[in-house]
């Protein structure tokens, strides 16, 4: 009651924790929907310039629910080792995702970014600074304030904000990190990534360094992209 007390008219602990994934899958889904009926065509050149207004509807959600879910604060990071930790987990999942793109190994076809969508010069730039910022600051947030701050605890109790984090619970720990791989295109990579960062979280008790972990994989996927032109994987 404490915690509803807290939020604004209409904001439930839950919506709080699910919005801003949430935003970010209706992207995804709209665009499903266009191609099904037919409506519009999304290209992958389309979809890496809406990139920008994802990134941003995405960004503006986390703004309202973040102060919301006190589970996520920098003071968490001043742990050091359970920072250090979080810090290798991402470095290892990074090593593993991309060793992990056997053709048995994935599902679906991929939708690079394509970086050229956009034209030479500032607005190119911009678009890839875009896609580096959103894939290592916005995802993070987004993804494990979903995953691992609401529904891990959600599939274990009816009460879930009582539910502790650092409780191992098997079947939560399977739903969440299959779910968590279909995700992806690369879904073993998925499943092991969504592994490791559950590990950490009963490791630490710490949302954040979920948080830290994944946004630790996905910066060093980006300049890893970046740097070698492996578009595949971003």
């Amino acid at each position: 009651m404490a915690v509803q007390n807290l939020l604004p008219q209409g904001l439930s602990p839950t919506l709080v924790r699910v919005l801003p994934f949430a935003v970010y899958m209706a992207f995804i889904a709209l665009a499903e929907l266009g191609e099904l009926t037919g409506l519009f065509m999304p290209t992958p050149e389309n979809l890496s310039l809406l990139y920008p207004v994802k990134a941003l509807c995405t960004t503006v959600a986390l703004v309202v629910c973040l102060r919301h879910c006190p589970e996520i604060s920098l003071r968490h990071l001043r742990e050091g080792k359970a920072t250090l930790l979080a810090l290798l987990s991402g470095i290892v999942v990074f090593v593993l995702w991309i060793n992990l793109d056997q053709p048995w190994a994935v599902i679906g076809d991929p939708v690079s970014f394509q970086h050229d969508a956009a034209p030479e010069g500032i607005p190119r730039i911009s678009l890839i600074v875009c896609r580096f910022l959103g894939a290592a600051v916005v995802v993070p947030l987004a993804e494990e304030l979903f995953w691992r701050s609401w529904l891990i605890r959600y599939l274990q109790a009816r009460d879930w904000l009582a539910a502790p984090l650092a409780k191992p619970h098997l079947f939560s720990f399977l739903a969440v990190n299959v779910l968590f791989a279909l995700e992806h295109h690369m879904v073993l990579a998925g499943f092991v990534a969504g592994a490791i960062y559950t590990a950490l979280l009963y490791r630490t008790s710490s949302v954040t360094q979920c948080v830290l972990a994944h946004a630790v994989t996905n910066a060093a996927l980006g300049a890893y992209v970046l740097i070698t032109g492996n578009w595949q994987f971003w």
